[in-house]
């Protein structure tokens, strides 16, 4: 039966008053215990005490249900809403990538071709410009943009006292003294954001690619005939970018100058690292 409540009505006048009430009494009795656990009101504990509104409470995170802290006092991370999905793609040569669906922004980290270094010896050449990097799309245009690094100075013959002040691009000539004789070495090329330039070399040597995307490479030494470093390409480092779901996007690799040609026993400048462009979406 169900609960009543004031179920006593004790008048007095009716046969069997009261076992009637008695009856009644047990019957709410036992009603009310049910609303304990194993239908004991002694246990102190209601059966479904959690509810509230009729939606219970856990620790394990699941569809209408009230989040409880763990022991730490922290919410389980499956509680949390998901943003999405993080993707990355990388191109270290050209190509092309279409917009996924709902993808609206982009974060971009990408660099330009770096500088060759400039040839040592007489009559050496300079070192090529880095090519250009850029992303663009069939919808929303040109994104980036991005220069090659320039090209190292070709060699030339140092007098005493030359030292640093003849310099390619990015690295200057250097100039060392062992109390008798001056020493020369080739300009190192610039490192970029991805890694090192190349090396300053010494005495009969051809120039250090680049070894990082976008890095220069260093120029070739010939004695005191040395070449000047390569510069690094330009970068864009996090940028934010708008973009139309479906679109594709052409991407455009710049490629790493070549180092100059040594001149007459002369040696050749390194060459310049290639571009590099790294996407980031939600999806």
């Amino acid at each position: 039966m169900g609960y009543t409540p004031n179920p006593f009505n004790y008048t007095g006048t009716l046969p069997n008053q009261v076992q009637n009430d008695l009856s009644l009494a047990n019957d709410n009795f036992n009603t009310l215990a049910q609303a304990f656990v194993n239908n004991d009101p002694t246990t102190g504990q209601v059966k479904v005490a959690d509810k509230v509104d009729g939606y219970d409470a856990s620790q394990t995170p699941k569809a209408n249900t009230i989040p409880v802290a763990n022991s730490s006092g922290k919410l389980d991370v499956g509680w949390l809403p998901t943003v999405g999905n993080f993707n990355v793609v990388e191109f270290t040569s050209s190509g092309t990538w279409v917009v996924p669906s709902e993808v609206k922004k982009i974060m971009v980290f990408a660099i330009a071709g770096g500088g060759g270094g400039g040839g040592g010896g007489g009559t050496a050449g300079s070192g090529g410009a880095g090519g250009t990097t850029s992303i663009v799309g069939s919808v929303s245009g040109t994104l980036i943009s991005l220069l090659g690094g320039g090209g190292g100075a070709p060699a030339s013959t140092l007098g005493t006292g030359a030292g640093v002040s003849y310099s390619g691009v990015a690295g200057g000539i250097l100039r060392y003294y062992d109390g008798t004789n001056n020493y020369y070495a080739s300009g190192f090329g610039a490192g970029s954001p991805f890694g090192g330039g190349g090396k300053s070399v010494a005495s009969s040597n051809n120039g250090v690619s680049g070894s990082g995307y976008g890095s220069g490479g260093s120029g070739g030494c010939s004695g005191s005939s040395v070449g000047g470093g390569g510069g690094s390409g330009q970068c864009v480092l996090g940028g934010i970018y708008s973009v139309s779901p479906g679109e594709t996007l052409t991407i455009t690799i710049g490629a790493g100058g070549s180092g100059g040609p040594g001149g007459t026993g002369g040696y050749a400048g390194g060459n310049g690292a290639p571009g590099f462009v790294r996407i980031i979406y939600f999806a």
